[in-house]
């Protein structure tokens, strides 16, 4: 499955609600060109798939090694459902939070026909990104803003 990074903006919220103690991990895949300073207080672990930021008073380094060897990193992040299930599902749907200026916070792909995933999904994004707006989106313009904003030139 192809996706497309988020911009460093983006790394750069969810890196600030870790600061405030709200996000509990932040994930950088291997090959992220820019990766934000590491908040004081929080751990950094490196694994083969990429860097993770956490808040070492929610989350452990066993707890991330456990979800890489289970292949449950998205539940670790916030995610309510793998992507892959919600595309499987014929209908999926992005879920995302937004800072006041419409900035992409954090974005989950959940099954659009399962209202109890829409809604554990929104109240875990107001939980992590207080103060955010949590709306669904089409994934195309999910993929289509990152793409614009990474400057990023796919062939067509």
């Amino acid at each position: 499955m192809i996706t497309v990074p988020e911009t460093l903006e983006t790394l750069r919220l969810q890196v600030a609600f870790l600061a405030t103690g709200t996000n509990p991990i932040v994930y950088f895949p291997k090959n992220t060109p820019v990766i934000p300073k590491l908040p004081q207080g929080m751990k950094e672990i490196i694994r083969k798939t990429g860097i993770f930021y956490y808040n070492p008073s929610i989350i452990t380094e066993k707890l991330i090694d456990k979800a890489i060897q289970e292949d449950v990193v998205w539940a670790i992040l916030g995610f309510v459902q793998d992507k892959k299930e919600a595309i499987k599902s014929g209908y999926p749907v992005a879920i995302v939070a937004r800072d006041a200026n419409r900035n992409e916070i954090k974005t989950a792909v959940v099954d659009s026909n399962n209202q109890q995933l829409l809604s554990a999904q929104a109240y875990i994004f107001y939980q992590f990104f207080p103060n955010s707006t949590v709306n669904a989106e089409t994934v195309f313009a999910i993929i289509a803003e990152r793409m614009i904003k990474n400057g990023e030139q796919y062939a067509s």
